[in-house]
Order: C-alpha cells, then sequence, then structure tokens
C-alpha cells in the first residue's frame, strides 16, 4: 500500500473519532524526523483503552511500531469506506451529509471521466471516493 492511501487513511480515521498517541520516547515535533523511527500513530476510539494512557504508549515490545497499524485500510478495502459512508450518513448534519454526496459525484465524474446518474453512479463506486468525499465535505465547512 501506498504511502498516500494510508495518509488518506489517517485523514479518515480523524473523522472517524481517531486520535494521535504518542510513545514515552517521542519528544519530537515531527514523529518520524530524528530517527527514522515511528514515535507516534493513530488509533481509533475502540482500541484507546487497550493503549492505555490515551495520550502516551509505553514501548513494551506489545505495540506495533506502525503509523498506521491500528486503522483500517478505508481508501483500499471496501468494507471499511463502508462504515466511512454509514458514519457520514448517521452523524452528520444534513447539510454536511448533502456536501458528501456532492462531493461523491463530483469525485467519481472526475475519475471516470463522464458524468454518470445515480442510482447507476454505485456500480462504478471505489473505497477512495468515498474518502476523497468525506474530505472534501469537510473542507466546506
Amino acid at each position: 500500500m501506498d504511502e498516500f492511501n494510508r495518509e488518506l487513511d489517517a485523514s479518515i480515521a480523524e473523522i472517524m473519532g481517531g486520535k494521535w498517541i504518542r510513545f514515552y520516547d517521542a519528544d519530537y515535533s515531527d514523529p518520524d524526523s530524528s530517527d527514522g523511527r515511528v514515535h507516534a500513530l493513530i488509533v481509533l476510539p475502540k482500541d484507546l483503552d487497550f493503549l492505555c494512557p490515551p495520550d502516551y504508549v509505553k514501548d513494551t515490545g506489545e505495540c506495533p511500531r506502525d503509523r498506521y497499524g491500528w486503522i483500517p485500510e478505508y481508501s483500499t478495502d471496501f468494507a471499511a469506506a463502508w462504515e466511512v459512508h454509514k458514519f457520514v450518513h448517521e452523524n452528520w448534519a444534513f447539510s454536511q451529509r448533502s456536501r458528501y454526496y456532492d462531493a461523491l459525484t463530483k469525485v467519481m465524474h472526475e475519475r471516470l471521466c463522464a458524468k454518470v446518474a445515480w442510482p447507476a453512479l454505485l456500480g462504478f463506486l471505489e473505497p477512495k471516493d468515498i474518502c476523497l468525499a468525506a474530505i472534501m465535505a469537510l473542507e466546506g465547512d
């Protein structure tokens, strides 16, 4: 999986309530710049209890030093992306949902280089479309 997709996944995880937490040995403003090791990772709320305390994690060797190892691959896994779609539908206000659906239509039209009407457009839906649309909808705030 390429770095762009995992960065996109991290942005989506933040939308889904994810939080960046740091290892105790992380004293750096940019978690990866000093020694090339991962000093911070993003975690969804369901995993925060496991990794308490919530802001810092002691490196016991049990926690993988993988920045994105605790979040789904939203941008490439359809089941994970559909959880984002459901989250938007169930938790966002009407105006935000409207922006999301407008953005989803725009993203898909641009990717397909054609205007396809709903519901036929659903047959061409890709996980990354859902992710990009969610981010675009929030940028409108």
